[in-house]
């Protein structure tokens, strides 16, 4: 399973034959790591069926990848091009686009990536950049919707944004503008102390600056 993962998240870059037995098989000696590697993909092509696995798993040397055809395209595939079709609409001024593509990114992502396996080093920078992604298309959908009114929208998408990072400053920001002006006064102010309370006992940090200039001009009404 998690070598049909790692070989379909590169997809078509060639993985040395030695790079998986060191990821997958680190403490067996060499000729046992190669029987478990053969072992593996004859379980794999099983599981696929002769047709798929001959053209999805294809083997150079001692060198493997794979080749999907368009319509059997991954998630992380779709959901990479949603964001980054977002990120431009958003950085255009294109709230309208921006929302679409955000929405589809945001109906695509499933969860964090293959979380269920926690131990393997190879998952952790792929895992936190598709987090980060997510984030960013979070940010996206609660600044859009501020910008079109949608206050209730807008909060409970900066509210989601924190889900995933307690301390990120500008889903805080977003949040505390989206409730303020939404009308609910009190509990902007009541989630900006929050945010105080937060960096000081997460981070030993004052509260953002940004955030702290977001909040007096709110309060003092010059917004």
């Amino acid at each position: 399973k998690y070598l049909f993962a790692y070989l379909a998240f590169y997809r078509e870059k060639a993985i040395h034959e030695d790079r998986l037995l060191d990821l997958f098989w680190p403490d067996c000696p060499p000729n046992r790591a190669r029987k478990n590697l053969s072992n593996a993909l004859y379980h794999l092509r099983q599981a696929l069926g002769p047709e798929e696995s001959a053209q999805w798993i294809v083997r150079e040397k001692s060198l493997y990848r794979t080749s999907f055809p368009p319509a059997s395209m991954l998630d992380t595939y779709h959901f990479t091009a949603r964001h980054a079709e977002a990120r431009r609409l958003h950085g255009e001024g294109d709230t309208a686009g921006a929302l679409i593509a955000a929405r589809e990114a945001k109906r695509i992502f499933a969860g964090h990536f293959l979380e269920e396996n926690l131990d393997d080093d190879w998952v952790l920078e792929p895992r936190q950049r598709f987090l980060d992604m997510f984030l960013e298309v979070l940010l996206i959908l609660a600044e859009s919707f501020l910008k079109t009114g949608d206050h209730p929208q807008a909060a409970q998408h900066a509210r989601k944004a924190l889900d995933e990072n307690s301390t990120h400053e500008r889903a805080h920001a977003l949040l505390i503008e989206s409730l303020w002006r939404n009308g609910k006064r009190d509990e902007a102010v009541k989630h900006y102390h929050r945010c105080t309370s937060i960096f000081k006992e997460e981070l030993g940090l004052s509260p953002p600056p940004d955030v702290v200039a977001l909040y007096l001009r709110l309060t003092s009404g010059t917004v």
